[in-house]
């Protein structure tokens, strides 16, 4: 960004069950363990208890357009995402 700052996305993942919240702490977990040029390093990761909802929340650095909207714009073709 032209302040030398930079942006960010917050993913937010509310869950009812346990089973919910174990899918999402194990993605978080992996996200939070691979490097890979093609994957977003995450940043942070936390939760929040209110009433029987438990939501996690990730926050990974901004990294421009998202990809659906190239895909509809026509800039990439799905065997190009593919790959």
């Amino acid at each position: 960004s032209p302040d030398g700052k930079q942006s960010v996305v917050m993913k937010k993942f509310a869950c009812k069950t346990v089973a919910e919240a174990n899918n999402v702490l194990r993605e978080l977990n992996c996200l939070n363990t691979i490097r890979h040029e093609h994957i977003l390093d995450l940043k942070y990761k936390y939760e929040v208890k209110l009433d029987n909802t438990l939501a996690f929340y990730h926050i990974t650095l901004y990294c421009g357009v998202p990809l659906s909207k190239k895909i509809e714009e026509g800039q990439y073709s799905m065997m190009e995402v593919k790959r």
